[in-house]
Protein backbone atom coordinates (compact mmCIF):
# COMPACT_ATOMS: atom_id res chain seq x y z
CA UNK A 1 0.00 0.00 0.00
CA UNK A 2 1.33 3.43 -0.98
CA UNK A 3 0.13 5.14 2.23
CA UNK A 4 1.94 2.59 4.39
CA UNK A 5 5.18 2.88 2.39
CA UNK A 6 5.05 6.69 2.51
CA UNK A 7 4.37 6.70 6.24
CA UNK A 8 7.22 4.23 6.85
CA UNK A 9 9.57 6.52 4.93
CA UNK A 10 8.36 9.62 6.80
CA UNK A 11 8.62 8.03 10.25
CA UNK A 12 12.21 6.93 9.50
CA UNK A 13 13.10 10.57 8.71
CA UNK A 14 11.91 11.58 12.22
CA UNK A 15 10.23 14.88 11.32
CA UNK A 16 8.53 17.04 13.93
CA UNK A 17 5.24 16.70 12.08
CA UNK A 18 3.49 14.71 9.33
CA UNK A 19 0.34 16.04 7.62
CA UNK A 20 -1.98 13.58 5.85
CA UNK A 21 -5.00 14.81 3.91
CA UNK A 22 -6.00 11.21 3.29
CA UNK A 23 -6.68 7.88 4.90
CA UNK A 24 -8.16 4.45 4.34
CA UNK A 25 -11.08 2.47 5.72
CA UNK A 26 -9.48 -0.84 4.76
CA UNK A 27 -9.17 -2.92 7.93
CA UNK A 28 -6.35 -5.04 6.50
CA UNK A 29 -4.06 -1.97 6.70
CA UNK A 30 -5.13 -0.85 10.17
CA UNK A 31 -2.57 -2.79 12.20
CA UNK A 32 0.46 -1.75 10.16
CA UNK A 33 -0.62 1.90 10.04
CA UNK A 34 -1.41 1.93 13.75
CA UNK A 35 2.06 0.57 14.56
CA UNK A 36 3.72 3.23 12.39
CA UNK A 37 1.69 5.97 14.06
CA UNK A 38 2.61 4.60 17.49
CA UNK A 39 6.30 4.69 16.52
CA UNK A 40 5.94 8.27 15.32
CA UNK A 41 4.17 9.27 18.52
CA UNK A 42 6.83 7.64 20.70
CA UNK A 43 9.62 9.44 18.85
CA UNK A 44 7.84 12.79 19.25
CA UNK A 45 6.48 13.18 15.71
CA UNK A 46 3.03 14.77 15.54
CA UNK A 47 0.72 13.31 12.88
CA UNK A 48 -2.36 15.23 11.72
CA UNK A 49 -4.73 13.28 9.47
CA UNK A 50 -8.02 14.06 7.76
CA UNK A 51 -11.33 12.30 8.40
CA UNK A 52 -14.90 12.93 7.28
CA UNK A 53 -16.83 13.02 10.59
CA UNK A 54 -16.19 12.69 14.33
CA UNK A 55 -17.40 9.06 14.11
CA UNK A 56 -15.28 8.19 11.06
CA UNK A 57 -13.17 5.02 11.17
CA UNK A 58 -10.65 6.17 8.61
CA UNK A 59 -7.02 5.35 9.29
CA UNK A 60 -4.80 6.91 10.49
CA UNK A 61 -7.13 9.79 11.49
CA UNK A 62 -9.04 7.60 13.97
CA UNK A 63 -5.97 6.44 15.94
CA UNK A 64 -5.33 7.71 19.47
CA UNK A 65 -1.75 8.61 18.54
CA UNK A 66 -2.89 10.86 15.67
CA UNK A 67 -4.62 14.23 15.65
CA UNK A 68 -7.66 13.34 13.56
CA UNK A 69 -9.52 16.28 12.00
CA UNK A 70 -12.90 16.43 10.29
CA UNK A 71 -14.62 19.27 8.44
CA UNK A 72 -17.29 21.01 10.52
CA UNK A 73 -19.58 22.52 7.89
CA UNK A 74 -21.34 24.78 10.39
CA UNK A 75 -18.05 26.39 11.39
CA UNK A 76 -18.04 30.05 10.42
CA UNK A 77 -14.69 31.22 11.79
CA UNK A 78 -11.64 30.48 9.64
CA UNK A 79 -9.37 29.55 12.52
CA UNK A 80 -11.91 27.84 14.81
CA UNK A 81 -11.07 24.39 16.16
CA UNK A 82 -13.87 22.27 17.61
CA UNK A 83 -13.17 19.53 20.16
CA UNK A 84 -15.26 16.34 20.01
CA UNK A 85 -14.42 14.58 23.30
CA UNK A 86 -15.11 10.85 23.31
CA UNK A 87 -15.39 10.64 19.53
CA UNK A 88 -13.26 8.60 17.15
CA UNK A 89 -11.95 11.80 15.52
CA UNK A 90 -11.50 14.36 18.27
CA UNK A 91 -11.09 17.62 16.33
CA UNK A 92 -13.07 19.50 13.74
CA UNK A 93 -12.23 22.67 11.88
CA UNK A 94 -13.51 25.01 9.22
CA UNK A 95 -13.18 23.39 5.81
CA UNK A 96 -12.97 26.63 3.88
CA UNK A 97 -9.58 27.95 2.92
CA UNK A 98 -8.43 31.18 4.47
CA UNK A 99 -9.01 34.28 2.39
CA UNK A 100 -6.87 34.44 -0.73
CA UNK A 101 -6.11 37.84 -2.20
CA UNK A 102 -7.75 38.39 -5.56
CA UNK A 103 -9.99 35.30 -5.56
CA UNK A 104 -13.70 35.35 -4.72
CA UNK A 105 -14.35 32.89 -1.90
CA UNK A 106 -17.09 31.20 -3.97
CA UNK A 107 -14.55 29.70 -6.42
CA UNK A 108 -12.01 28.48 -3.88
CA UNK A 109 -12.05 24.76 -3.13
CA UNK A 110 -13.12 23.66 0.35
CA UNK A 111 -13.38 20.46 2.31
CA UNK A 112 -11.77 18.00 4.66
CA UNK A 113 -8.21 18.67 3.51
CA UNK A 114 -8.56 22.37 4.33
CA UNK A 115 -9.84 21.53 7.82
CA UNK A 116 -6.87 19.22 8.46
CA UNK A 117 -4.47 21.83 7.08
CA UNK A 118 -5.85 24.42 9.52
CA UNK A 119 -5.08 22.14 12.44
CA UNK A 120 -1.67 21.25 11.00
CA UNK A 121 -0.86 24.95 10.76
CA UNK A 122 -1.84 25.46 14.39
CA UNK A 123 0.21 22.43 15.49
CA UNK A 124 3.22 23.67 13.47
CA UNK A 125 3.03 27.07 15.17
CA UNK A 126 2.85 25.39 18.57
CA UNK A 127 5.86 23.21 17.75
CA UNK A 128 7.78 26.26 16.54
CA UNK A 129 7.02 28.10 19.77
CA UNK A 130 7.92 25.00 21.86
CA UNK A 131 10.75 23.27 19.93
CA UNK A 132 11.42 20.73 22.68
CA UNK A 133 7.81 19.50 22.64
CA UNK A 134 7.72 15.72 22.30
CA UNK A 135 11.43 15.29 22.98
CA UNK A 136 11.28 15.29 26.76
Amino acid sequence: MVLQAALEWAVRKRPKMIHLSLGTEREEYRSALEELCRQAFEQGTVIVAAARTPEDRVYPGAFDTVIGVCWVRSCAAEHAIIHHPGKQVVFGACGSPWSLTGLPVEIIFKGISFAAASVSALAARMLEENPKQGTE
